[in-house]
């Protein structure tokens, strides 16, 4: 089911990208949730504590959410696509009492 979703997602993603470019549209990305939550509210994909960087799968959840912003970096800095998604956020609304200010700065 993941990978279906995944597949789907993609797919869909594509074809924004080509809406865009065919309409002269340009693409603003953000990374609205990672894995663990940035800031405990619902919208960050889990609502409650935050587990970037805390808890017993803080710093795993941290990787992966590094692996997901190289991932989508080297895909929209290809030629086809950096003119079409300008911006990418790499974390929204971080919580950084919860995280802490200098562990976010050091990443």
């Amino acid at each position: 089911m993941y990978v279906q979703s995944s597949l789907l997602g993609s797919r869909y993603f594509l074809k924004a990208i080509q809406w865009a470019r065919k309409y002269g549209i340009r693409i603003s990305m953000d990374f609205h949730a990672v894995p663990g939550s940035q800031n405990g509210w619902n919208h960050s994909g889990k609502l409650g504590t935050v587990n970037l960087l805390n808890g017993p799968m803080g710093f795993a959840n941290a990787q992966r959410t590094l692996d997901y912003i190289r991932i989508f970096a080297e895909f929209i800095s290809q030629p086809e696509y950096r003119d079409v998604v300008i911006i990418f956020g790499i974390t929204n609304e971080p919580k950084g009492q919860d995280i802490g200010q200098d562990t976010m700065a050091r990443l």
